[in-house]
């Protein structure tokens, strides 16, 4: 297999590229790092899960089971706009081979691009699919909003990069607010789903800008390129060709969770595909703090994978897998036993969800180590790993669906995400073990 030259160990006096400035960082500076984005994912999705609790308890049944639908596949859209783009960035930027501007650069031209090719096959499906046809004017707003989403995500490449994500603590929490302000005022003056959408639509815009504002204030005297600077082209084949495995691999994974939705909105209906979306809102925290620790760990891993410290890189995973252990089984457990109540005070309606909140609680757990394992193995740069365990996900996750989907529902679908998680578990341990005792055998 040909060894990707941005792995090799890079040689102590080795500068940067194109004026790229990337002094390493104290790795101290993970552990507050990932206190930060767990802060700031906590202040934002704390005021987005009392603006969806009380979307639950306002909106009629079929509004929320519309609502639940469209973004299922919104977040699909949204994996290919971005397609895995940023990670490698984010690599990119930690082992300090480009200019961060430079970077960020090119990003934003590639996301652009995609995001048109999204939003012409958005416009193709609205004319094929029943639910995207009714509801149309929903669509194009949802659609509309990932536009933000993406640009966001890639103005946050940089904060990831440089463990500066505590910087944007004020941003989440402000942003957040509004949000929730925005949909309890919507709700207080009885307004249907269409304003809602309008309001989240809205959202995502000002998060951009605030986001984009704090990204120029704090670098704009680095003394690098602006963004309006030359293209080169080896690096955005660079971007794009190292993308290309993260992304499908993230294609593939959203595509396996949301054809839940659609053997659901097939087998059983429209009710059963908002009781399996209320119990993907109630299993999330945890994978919020596995996407903070994820996205935290990542520039230090791949500095460590690239100057070939593989003892150190082997000591944090061992720290990283150990310690989420048992907070991933205690959410699990709460879950399990309480998960029901808290289904029935959100709204009676969403007791049917109890048994698919059960097993998707667990394949949250599990999510938790793969997120560490996937890490790792996207570190040593081997996305095309990832991609292959992707696929084979998707199969496991189709054949345990046509078989308990039919049988059993919501729950059904819920174990058939669990089933395949474990497999994903499995694979990712086994590629974690073998790159680092093959790199161990090389250094």
């Amino acid at each position: 297999m040909e060894r990707d030259p941005t792995d090799a160990p890079k040689p102590a006096e080795e500068q940067p590229q194109d004026g790229g400035q990337q002094p390493a960082r104290p790795r101290e500076r993970v552990l507050w790092n990932t206190v930060a984005i767990l802060i700031g994912n906590i202040l934002a999705s704390v005021s987005q899960a009392l603006a969806m609790l009380k979307m639950m308890r306002h909106l009629a049944k079929a509004e929320w089971n519309v609502f639940g639908y469209l973004m299922s596949w919104i977040e699909v859209f949204r994996v290919v706009a971005n397609f895995g783009l940023d990670q490698v960035a984010v690599r990119l930027m930690a082992i300090g081979k480009h200019s961060p501007r430079s970077v960020l650069r090119h990003l934003l031209l590639l996301n652009t691009c995609m995001l048109g090719v999204v939003m012409l096959v958005i416009a193709a499906l609205s004319l094929f699919l029943e639910q995207f046809r009714v509801h149309r004017d929903l669509l194009m707003m949802l659609a509309g909003s990932l536009l933000p989403v993406v640009f966001t995500q890639s103005a946050l490449v940089r904060f990831q990069a440089e463990h500066a994500m505590d910087r944007l603590i004020p941003v989440r929490a402000v942003s957040g607010l509004i949000y929730l302000g925005a949909v309890w005022g919507a709700a207080a003056l009885g307004l249907p789903l269409f304003h809602f959408v309008l309001i989240y639509l809205v959202y995502q815009a000002v998060v951009l800008f605030i986001t984009a504002g704090a990204d120029h204030l704090i670098w704009r005297n680095d003394g690098g390129e602006g963004l309006l600077g030359p293209v080169s082209a080896p690096l955005l084949w660079q971007i794009l060709r190292q993308g290309i495995p993260a992304g499908l691999e993230a294609l593939v994974v959203v595509l396996y969770q949301r054809l839940g939705v659609m053997f659901l909105e097939h087998y059983k209906g429209m009710d059963s595909v908002g009781h399996y979306y209320t119990a993907l809102k109630v299993s999330e925290p945890l994978l919020m703090i596995a996407g903070a620790l994820a996205v935290s760990a990542f520039p230090v891993l791949s500095r460590l994978a690239a100057d070939g410290n593989i003892a150190e890189l082997k000591g944090r995973f061992a720290v990283y897998s150990l310690r989420s252990l048992a907070p991933s089984c205690l959410f699990a457990l709460v879950l399990t036993f309480f998960g029901k109540d808290l289904l029935l005070w959100i709204k009676p309606e969403h007791g049917p969800a109890a048994g698919a909140l059960v097993a998707l609680a667990w394949a949250a757990a599990v999510i938790f180590q793969n997120a560490i394992t996937v890490t790792i193995v996207k570190a040593f740069g081997k996305f095309h790993y990832v991609t292959v365990f992707a696929t084979i996900n998707l199969v496991v996750f189709l054949g345990l669906s046509v078989w308990l989907v039919p049988r059993y529902g919501t729950t059904g679908a819920g174990f058939s995400t669990l089933g395949t998680e474990s497999v994903n578990c499995l694979f990712h341990f086994l590629a974690v073990f073998y790159l680092i005792k093959k790199r161990s055998a090389v250094s």
